[in-house]
C-alpha cells in the first residue's frame, strides 16, 4: 500500500509532468495558425500604435473607434492591460505581427495552468491539483486561446490570481501578501476586460462573507484601486467621455454584430453542448462536481470548494443570459475552475469507491482513473489538433464547434452573414497591417523599409493620415526635409488636429531652415 508521504510525492510528480506537458503543447502549437482573425489584427494594431506613437497613438485609435461604427464590432482600444504587454514584447523582440500577441497569450495560459495546480494543492489536496493540471493541460478551449492574439488567456490568468488570493483571504483577511496581489491583479484586470467587475465582485463577496468586518478595509481598497485603474485608462485613451462612450455602447453594438447573430446565437443550452463537443470527459466530471460539491467530505477547506462551485455556475450563467454571447471564449474565466471541479469530483469518487473495496483491490480504481484521464487527454488533443490546427477553425463560437461535430443543421443557412467577426473593409485592415510594419521598421531605424511600408498603406488607403505622418517621420530621419514637409502637410490636411504630424512638420521645417539634409 502506498504511504501518505509517497502518495503526496507521486501527486507532486504528476503536477510537474502536467505543467511540462501543458507548456510543450502550447509552445508547439503557437505558430500553427492560418489567417489571423480580425480581433487579433485589431489587438496587434493597437499594440503597434502604442509602441510606435505612445499615448497619442492610443488616443488616435480611441477617437477613430468612437467615430467609425464599423470598428465597434472589434475589440475596443481601452484594454491596455493586454495591449501594453504586447507592445512591450514588440519592443523587446523588434517584431510587430500578431505572433507577439500570441506569445503573451501562451505565457499567460501556462501561468494559469500553474496557478490552477497551486489552488488545487493548497485548498483541496495535492491529488486534486495534479488531476486538475492534467485536465487543463489538454483542454481544447484553453489550447485555442493560448495560440491566438486575444485577451482571453490574460483574462483567464487574472481570474486565477484573484481566485487564489480570495480563497487565501477568506481564511485570513489581514494577510498582506495575498491582499496586495489581489489589489494588483484586480487593477490590471480592470484595464483588460469589462468582466473584471463581476470577477472582483464575486471574490469580494466571498471574502466579506467569510471574514466580515476584518475584510472591510480590503473591500474599500479594492473599490479605490478599481476607480483609479479606470481613471488611468480614461486618461490614456483621451478622456472619461471616450471611455464612457465605448463602455456604454458595447452591448448595443454586440446585439447587431452580424457575426454574433449568425455564429453566437441560439438556445442557452448550446453553450453546454459546445463544452461537451470540446471535452465531454471534463464537462461530465465538472457537472458531477458542481452538483455534489456541498456533500464532499475530503477537503482541507470545505468552504473553498463551495465558493469555487458558485463561481463556475455564475461564469457559465452570464453567457447563457446574454443575447448572441454563446462563445466559449467568453467563458475562459471558468476554464481553470471547471477543470478543478472535474478533478474534485473524480478524486472524491475514487475515495468513495476505494473505501468500499477490499484492501487487495484498493489501487484498481486509481489505475483505471489514470488510464481514463490519459485517454481523455489524448482525445481532447486529437480534437484540438484536427479542428483548430489542421482544419483551422478560427473561433470557439457555438456554431463553429457544432460544425466540428458534424451538426450541419445548426449552421447558418445559405446567404447568412459570412463567418467574419467584422464588416470593416478588407483594404482598411491591410492598410493597418502595412502601417504597423512601417512603425516597426521606423522604431528599428530601418527608414527605407518604413517608407516602403507606409507607401504600401497609402496605396490601399490614400486618406490614411497616420501613414502620411509615418512617411514624414521616416523622410525626416533620412534628412529628406522637402518630402517630410509634404507628407506631414498632407497628414494635417486629412486630420487637422493631428498633433504628432504637427510636431513632425515643425521639426522638418526647422531642420530645413538650418540648411541640413537635402
Amino acid at each position: 500500500m502506498t504511504t501518505p508521504h509517497r502518495s503526496t510525492q507521486l501527486a507532486h510528480g504528476l503536477i510537474v509532468a502536467a505543467l511540462l506537458l501543458g507548456a510543450c503543447l502550447r509552445l508547439f502549437n503557437l505558430g500553427n495558425v492560418g489567417e489571423r482573425t480580425p480581433d487579433e489584427k485589431t489587438y496587434t494594431a493597437q499594440a503597434a500604435a502604442l509602441l510606435g506613437e505612445g499615448l497619442p497613438g492610443l488616443r488616435r485609435m480611441a477617437a477613430e473607434y468612437v467615430k467609425d461604427n464599423d470598428y465597434r464590432y472589434l475589440p475596443p482600444p481601452n484594454r491596455i492591460g493586454y495591449t501594453a504587454p504586447v507592445a512591450g514584447l514588440m519592443a523587446a523582440t523588434g517584431r510587430s505581427d500578431a505572433l507577439i500577441g500570441a506569445w503573451v497569450s501562451c505565457l499567460a495560459s501556462i501561468a494559469g495552468l500553474a496557478l490552477i495546480a497551486a489552488i488545487g494543492v493548497r485548498f483541496f489536496g495535492p491529488w486534486v491539483g495534479a488531476l486538475a493540471a492534467l485536465l487543463l493541460a489538454t483542454f481544447p478551449p484553453d489550447l485555442v486561446i493560448a495560440r491566438r492574439a486575444w485577451s482571453d488567456a490574460m483574462v483567464s490568468l487574472l481570474t486565477c490570481i484573484l481566485l487564489y488570493c480570495a480563497l487565501s483571504l477568506a481564511r485570513r483577511a489581514t494577510s498582506w501578501r495575498p491582499a496586495l496581489a489581489f489589489l494588483a491583479a484586480g487593477s490590471v484586470f480592470a484595464m483588460t476586460k469589462e468582466t473584471s467587475v463581476i470577477v472582483s465582485g464575486l471574490c469580494l463577496v466571498w471574502i466579506l462573507a467569510s471574514q466580515r468586518r476584518s475584510a472591510i478595509p480590503l473591500a474599500a481598497a479594492t473599490v479605490v484601486a478599481g476607480i483609479l485603474s479606470l481613471a488611468f485608462v480614461a486618461w490614456a485613451i483621451g478622456g472619461a467621455a471616450i471611455l464612457w462612450d465605448i463602455q456604454s455602447r458595447i452591448g448595443s453594438f454586440h446585439r447587431v454584430n452580424p457575426y454574433a447573430i449568425d455564429y453566437q446565437s441560439g438556445p442557452a443550452w448550446w453553450l453546454l453542448k459546445s463544452f461537451w463537443i470540446a471535452s465531454p470527459w471534463t464537462l461530465a466530471l465538472a457537472l458531477a462536481g458542481l452538483v455534489a460539491a456541498p456533500f464532499f467530505d475530503a477537503w482541507r477547506d470545505r468552504r473553498a470548494v463551495i465558493a469555487l462551485a458558485g463561481f463556475v455556475v455564475v461564469m457559465l450563467a452570464i453567457p447563457l443570459a446574454l443575447p448572441a454571447w454563446l462563445n466559449l471564449r467568453y467563458s475562459s474565466l471558468a476554464f481553470g475552475p471547471l477543470c478543478l471541479m472535474a478533478a474534485a469530483a473524480l478524486y472524491q469518487g475514487l475515495r468513495m469507491l476505494q473505501a468500499r473495496l477490499p484492501a487487495a483491490t484498493v489501487t484498481a480504481p486509481a489505475i483505471l482513473a489514470g488510464v481514463g484521464i490519459a485517454a481523455a487527454g489524448l482525445g481532447d488533443y486529437r480534437y484540438f489538433n484536427r479542428w483548430f490546427v489542421a482544419t483551422q477553425t478560427a473561433d470557439l463560437s457555438v456554431r463553429m464547434l457544432f460544425a466540428t461535430a458534424g451538426d450541419e443543421k445548426d449552421l447558418p443557412p445559405p446567404g447568412a452573414s459570412p463567418p467574419q467577426p467584422t464588416r470593416v473593409d478588407q483594404s482598411r485592415a491591410l492598410a493597418a497591417d502595412a502601417l504597423n510594419r512601417s512603425l516597426a521598421h521606423y522604431q528599428q531605424g530601418r527608414f527605407d523599409e518604413a517608407i516602403d511600408a507606409a507607401r504600401g498603406a497609402l496605396a490601399l488607403r490614400p486618406d490614411y493620415a497616420e501613414a502620411h505622418n509615418n512617411l514624414a517621420a521616416a523622410y525626416a530621419s533620412k534628412g529628406m526635409w522637402d518630402e517630410a514637409i509634404r507628407a506631414a502637410e498632407e497628414a494635417l490636411r486629412l486630420q487637422p488636429d493631428f498633433q504628432l504630424a504637427r510636431n513632425n512638420l515643425a521639426w522638418a521645417r526647422g531642420e530645413k531652415a538650418k540648411g541640413g539634409g537635402r
